[in-house]
């Protein structure tokens, strides 16, 4: 089986899992993250998916769940599953419709969600016609968005490869992430055509200037100094915001993302390599121990 076929057949499996779960509730499912980008074997990793609902209640029957989903968007769990007797893991995400249209607008100062869903996403289960319909317009908004927050903080003329590297570094820095700082431009390398596809629309969508010449597409904005120093704040506080976030999104996550703190650790050595050993007891606690694994990571350089 190649990886390509294999990951198609892994992706089915667990989507069919995650429909098992949340029934007619679930409008639509979204793979996306570095298992897509890089092809990789479904064993070597986790997969990403998002998991969009109609509402909370009608998804998990109960209020404590559906609460923090409300307030904290999104839910983060685990998931396993067999496929021709590989153990095969993904991570999903849930978010209601509703909310995940208000965070992928334009006034969203969170990047959570369209920092990712800017990046290439393949909708593998959609409910009907309709929820097909609401995905693909959320995730062109979510590269309009990107795009936007993005271009002020570059020249007045710049390309494909710029736009997305810039924008995907900016995304990442509200965040702590594992990624190094070279990452942005190999991700933006690897999907050339779907990124210059999205800075078309983008482009169109937002007024820019497009341009065409023997070394390619360029964008062409007139953004003022008073602009520009605007979205300089923007992003200051889309960091500290996001950061705050992030630690409050990696709490909750102790409640609803079985083996969370091994995951983490995982994740963070195989982005940076920079390893540490997560104690019994951290496991067993890691609200309350999983801070100081997480500190002699940052110590390390496991993530920024």
């Amino acid at each position: 089986m190649s990886s390509s076929s294999g990951q198609r057949a892994a992706v089915d499996v667990l989507t069919a899992k995650v429909h098992q779960r949340f029934g007619d509730a679930a409008l639509a499912v979204a793979f996306y993250g570095s298992a897509l980008r890089d092809d990789q074997p479904v064993d070597d990793g986790l997969f990403d998916l998002l998991v969009v609902v109609d509402g909370y209640r009608h998804a998990y029957g109960t209020w404590p769940l559906a609460t923090l989903n409300l307030l904290l968007p999104p839910n983060v769990f685990y998931l396993e599953a067999e496929l021709d007797g590989v153990r095969i893991r993904a991570k999903y995400a849930v978010v209601s419709l509703p909310q995940l249209r208000r965070h992928v607008a334009p006034r969203c100062l969170q990047t959570y969600f369209w920092g990712r869903l800017a990046q290439p996403v393949e909708l593998v289960h959609a409910r009907d016609n309709d929820a097909r319909d609401a995905i693909e317009s959320v995730l062109r908004q979510a590269s309009v968005t990107l795009a936007g927050a993005t271009a002020p903080r570059l020249p007045g003329t710049f390309d494909t490869a710029m736009l997305w590297s810039r924008g995907l570094a900016l995304s990442y820095s509200t965040e702590f992430r594992p990624e190094r700082k070279e990452r942005a431009g190999m991700i933006t390398a690897s999907g050339h055509t779907q990124y210059e596809r999205a800075a078309r629309d983008a482009a169109q969508a937002l007024g820019w200037r497009i341009e065409e010449s023997a070394e390619g597409t360029r964008f062409v904005t007139s953004y003022g100094r008073a602009r520009r120093a605007a979205s300089c704040f923007a992003w200051l506080a889309r960091r500290v915001q996001g950061r705050v976030l992030h630690v409050l999104r990696l709490v909750k996550a102790t409640w609803t993302f079985d083996g969370g703190i091994d995951y983490l650790v995982w994740k963070i050595e195989r982005h940076s390599g920079v390893k540490v050993e997560v104690s019994a007891r951290a496991r067993r606690h890691p609200l309350l121990l999983g801070w100081w694994t997480l500190w002699r990571l940052r110590r390390k350089g496991g993530f920024r």
